[in-house]
């Protein structure tokens, strides 16, 4: 996506209502209390932390004190953050796809939670962004980066990494990852042909660089549902292309909610919105002529 489309998405309406709709509801807090617990194994007095797409500031937030700094792309989604974050070294308008080279081994760690690769036009940019945080670690430092992956677009489905081809166009095949669109039902919003790495590729562009790297499982939300997944490469080194990083995978931890028997009284959307999020749709659709035109057809159709 272009960013003047971007932008239009992330509006000053949609940054006020971001936390609520994407962090704070109960299926989305399930994975953003898992990653603040990621955080605060990783933070200490010491740190000095820079989030890459930082959004508005809520994970920087949950660390006062802390020396933190985080850049966006939406001057509305910042604005948020610097209420939320005043002490913050800086938080300002970037894109993860440039260099800045200031920040070069200037961070312990380096965090990309918020996705903003989901808009790059390409795979390539989203190397790009594995450079840049690498770059900007400090040696031993710490880089950590939740994925969307194919598994969390269309559930249950699971596509190989790489495999080696033997019959007649013979060779090794690399999926590197998936293109998605999501249009919101609430706002309309169209996020179009959004990029999804596989998560074996994004392991396979920090080994060279780290003593280790983790496959983290979140917590499902009910047993049998999708359990995200999320990088973390430690302790930062010198690029060693015959040395690469001991890999190690978790294994999916027990579901957030154990008790089956709710299961079929929270598997709608409807659910997980707040009341907040339920005026302003109806406001939308009132504003909008839709309710009324669904009301007619309604009548119509009778």
């Amino acid at each position: 996506m272009n960013k003047s489309d971007v932008l239009n998405i992330f509006s000053e309406n949609y940054a006020k209502e971001y936390n609520e709709r994407f962090l704070l509801e109960p299926f989305s807090k399930v994975s953003s209390d898992f990653e603040l617990s990621v955080l605060k194994e990783l933070i200490s007095s010491e740190s000095k932390w820079l989030d890459v797409g930082c959004g508005t500031g809520y994970f920087l937030s949950h660390f006062p004190n802390i020396k933190r700094a985080g850049f966006d792309i939406s001057p509305f989604m910042l604005e948020e953050a610097k209420r939320a974050n005043p002490d913050a070294i800086f938080l300002e308008e970037g894109d993860c796809r440039n260099e800045y080279p200031e920040w070069n081994e200037q961070w312990t760690l380096v965090s990309c939670i918020w996705q903003p690769y989901t808009y790059f036009d390409s795979f390539s940019e989203f190397e790009i962004l594995i450079d840049n945080m690498i770059n900007w670690l400090s040696v031993g430092g710490d880089l950590f980066i939740p994925i969307l992956d194919m598994e969390d677009i269309r559930f249950g489905q699971i596509v190989t990494y790489e495999e080696q081809v033997d019959k007649i166009y013979s060779g090794i095949v690399q999926v590197n990852g998936f293109i998605w669109t999501w249009i919101e039902e609430a706002t309309n919003n169209k996020h179009y042909c959004g990029i999804a790495p596989h998560t074996e590729h994004v392991i396979r562009l920090l080994s060279p660089f780290f003593e280790t790297v983790e496959l983290l499982r979140y917590p499902p939300y009910y047993e049998g549902w999708v359990s995200r997944k999320a990088v973390l490469a430690k302790s930062k080194t010198s690029k060693n292309e015959t040395q690469q990083a001991q890999v190690i995978r978790h294994p999916v931890p027990p579901p957030f909610h154990k008790d089956s028997e709710e299961k079929t009284l929270l598997t709608t959307s409807e659910q997980f919105i707040t009341d907040r999020q339920l005026i302003g749709e109806l406001f939308r659709r009132v504003k909008s002529g839709r309710l009324f035109r669904s009301i007619l057809k309604k009548i119509i159709n009778r």
